[in-house]
């Protein structure tokens, strides 16, 4: 059960862990950009997307994903 990894991004960080891993790759970071495709701005509307019973089945599905990543439900 040994994860040999260097970086985990997560998607709620998105742009800082871009950039970050810009910096562990030494890319120069004017020359990668990170396109912004289909956002929206309402945060609402991204919570409800799911029901709390999908959320569960998503939760059992990775849970060991979850608890490998220390990713919260």
């Amino acid at each position: 059960d040994k994860i040999d990894i260097d970086f985990i991004g997560n998607f709620e960080s998105l742009e800082s862990d871009f950039d970050n891993l810009l910096d562990i790759l030494k890319l120069d970071k004017e020359q990668y950009k990170l396109p912004v495709i289909n956002s929206y701005n309402n945060s609402n509307q991204k919570d409800n997307i799911l029901t709390e019973r999908s959320k569960q089945i998503i939760f059992e599905w990775y849970k060991k994903d979850f608890e490998n990543f220390n990713y919260s439900r």
